[in-house]
């Protein structure tokens, strides 16, 4: 009995380990993809900018883009999400206003 109460902890406490050590990887992994993929972003946007013909096509996908984000506006079933996206925008802008002005009026010499 003693024993596979014993056998038991042992192989509890090496799973652990092996989760935790598993976890660490992957945590490693996650942060070494999110590193590479920013990397191959600025690079994209760096050969983009240097290239005529990929520089052409990149507007042109923008172009399509914003005009379909258009057409998918105008549609009945997004004009509660557009409305609700345009009042948070307008709330945010109006936040950050006021954040603005307290920071500035705070770091006038003589406020409190």
């Amino acid at each position: 009995m003693l024993k596979a109460i014993v056998l038991t902890l042992v192989s509890i406490f090496l799973v652990s380990g092996l989760c935790a050590d598993d976890k660490d990887k992957l945590a490693q992994l996650v942060k070494k993809r999110s590193e590479l993929f920013k990397a191959m972003t600025e690079k994209r946007t760096e050969l983009i900018e240097k290239d005529p013909e990929l520089k052409k096509l990149h507007e042109k996908i923008m172009s399509l883009h914003r005009e379909m984000a258009m057409q998918l506006d105008k549609k009945k079933e997004m004009a509660p999400m557009v409305k609700e996206a345009k009042e948070l925008d307008e709330e945010i802008k109006a936040l950050e206003k006021a954040i603005s002005e307290k920071e500035a009026k705070s770091a006038q010499p003589g406020s409190p």
